[in-house]
This record gives C-alpha cells, sequence and structure tokens, in this order.
C-alpha cells in the first residue's frame, strides 16, 4: 500500500473516530447527566487477515481508543458510557469509498495478485449481501440497553476472535484467514 493509502484510510477510520470522541465527550460529560458514545470499528478490529492492512489497523485502533475510554470512564464516575460496535458485512457502499477519496490522497496501486483479486471479490461480495443497515441500528440500541460494551452485528465471527485470542495467549502462529464464514459466504 501507499503512502496515500494508509494516510487516507487512518484519516477516516481513525482520526475521524479520534474527532467525534474529541469533540462530543466533552459535551457530554459536562451535561452531568446519562449519555452514551458509540463507535464503530468492525470485527476486523478484532482480528485480521490478508490485503486489508490500513484498514484492520485502523480497526484494531478504534478498538483500543474505546476501550481505554472505557477504562477512563469508569475511573470519573460519571453517568457517561461507551461502546464498540464490531460489525461483519453491512450492505454499504463501503466497497464503491475510492468516488469520494481527496485528490491529494489519491496515489495508490492496483490489486497486483490474483490471491489479492480474489479476496477483494469475496468481500465485494459479502459486503453486497450484508446485513440491512436498518438492522444494525436495532442492534445498537438492544446493546446500549443492555448496557454492554461489546457490541456484535455478526456472532458468528466470535469463533474466529476466540481463536486468535487463545492463539495470542498460547504463543502459536496466526491461522490462516482466507475465507468468509459459511454463514457468511456469498450463495454461488
Amino acid at each position: 500500500r501507499t503512502d496515500d493509502d494508509w494516510r487516507w484510510v487512518l484519516d477516516v477510520n481513525l482520526f475521524g473516530v479520534i474527532n467525534g470522541v474529541r469533540s462530543f465527550m466533552p459535551i457530554l460529560l459536562d451535561q452531568g447527566g446519562p449519555a452514551h458514545m458509540v463507535n464503530t470499528a468492525s470485527v476486523g478490529g478484532l482480528m485480521a487477515g490478508p490485503f486489508l492492512s490500513p484498514y484492520i489497523v485502523s480497526k484494531h485502533a478504534v478498538v483500543a481508543l474505546t476501550e481505554s475510554i472505557y477504562h477512563e470512564l469508569a475511573t470519573l464516575n460519571t453517568q457517561v458510557g461507551i461502546s464498540v460496535l464490531c460489525p461483519g458485512p453491512i450492505a454499504t457502499g463501503i466497497g464503491d469509498s475510492e468516488r469520494i477519496r481527496p485528490v491529494d490522497q489519491s496515489d495508490t496501486r492496483a490489486l497486483e495478485s490474483e490471491a489479492e483479486k480474489e479476496y477483494d471479490t469475496l468481500l465485494s461480495s459479502g459486503i453486497m449481501s450484508g446485513m440491512d443497515p436498518d438492522e444494525v441500528g436495532r442492534i445498537v440500541f438492544e446493546g446500549l440497553r443492555n448496557d454492554r460494551f461489546w457490541i456484535y452485528t455478526h456472532p458468528v465471527y466470535k469463533e474466529a476472535i476466540q481463536g486468535r485470542m487463545e492463539s495470542i495467549l498460547s504463543g502459536t502462529n496466526p491461522a490462516h484467514a482466507m475465507e468468509l464464514p459459511e454463514d457468511l459466504a456469498p450463495e454461488s
């Protein structure tokens, strides 16, 4: 990936969240009543896969940022809470995001290997057949009502996340991640 690829993804996915926290958390704290912030990461913030390094790094950072703020809020004895949304494939325009890429960050490279192209096709088809955004909203509000820090749209990923955590704790090499869970794979 180019420097522009990294900057663009980090500016949107990480610094967008940082700017939201810096802008709105002081307001939520100053109002003195119950309030809640939800930061959007991804299941990609809890696991890793090939050919998405800037995205994966940005989403891991959002998870870490939100978890750190959770601990900070706990020490402040406040009524303000925070959650992290870790969605799987959602039917959004994320696959077409190049159309809104700033001109000053347009230096990119094409997908080079067959493996990259294959994985890109797999992800694109997963997004196109992804969960309806209205359902995501319902899940978020359910998570807020139940005071959940971790909000998942696709529990099917929990097994992969658990496998990653077990690999970290046991010191084994990461498992190869090149397929969507069977429940999410597009129909042939």
